[in-house]
């Protein structure tokens, strides 16, 4: 992603425009047992997007992330709980085995099919073509319209608001 971005942002700061747009999806918001590298490289998503918007917005160039709740990726599967070393997977295998199953059935029950695959693509084509001032540095994709994770995200920017805002800075 890092290097996608650094091959692409030298034309769009030539012409003073452009979008960046990261993709992620299951938990991006806070690292779940077990899974601390996958949980990890969503987060960091949604960091280098944030970091980004503030940086490149005063070039004429947007960056924003869209979240895809409950979709279900290619990498998910049971090698998520395994470990490099033996020993820590034995440690570990019964309950991040648990973890694993817990978060599969759910995920399954939310994001069975192609045509919800389908609509989330068509639900961020419509996100990257809105408008970059109506838009939020981080867009929900949520199938059920469930609001806990829009308002997770809504806190998280309105906390990161304040705490800016409380050591005098503007981004």
């Amino acid at each position: 992603m890092i290097r996608m971005i650094q091959a692409v942002l030298p034309d769009m700061r030539k012409n003073k425009s452009g979008t960046i747009l990261n993709i992620c999806c299951g938990p991006a918001l806070f690292s779940l047992p077990f899974l601390i590298p996958q949980t990890l490289s969503k987060i960091g998503i949604i960091a280098l997007s944030e970091g980004l918007q503030a940086e490149l917005r005063h070039e004429g160039i947007d960056c924003f992330s869209v979240l895809v709740d409950g979709c279900l990726s290619e990498s998910f599967n049971d090698n998520l709980v395994c470990a490099d070393l033996p020993e820590v997977t034995e440690t570990y295998e019964i309950a991040s085995k648990k973890v694993l199953n817990k978060l599969k059935h759910s995920i399954y029950k939310l994001e069975p099919t192609e045509e919800n695959r389908q609509r989330i693509v068509y639900d961020i084509i419509n996100t990257f073509n809105m408008n970059n001032q109506t838009r939020m540095g981080q867009v929900i994709i949520n199938k059920n319209n469930d609001p806990i994770v829009r308002e997770l995200i809504e806190k998280r920017i309105e906390l990161k608001n304040k705490w800016l805002e409380r050591i005098g800075m503007e981004v």
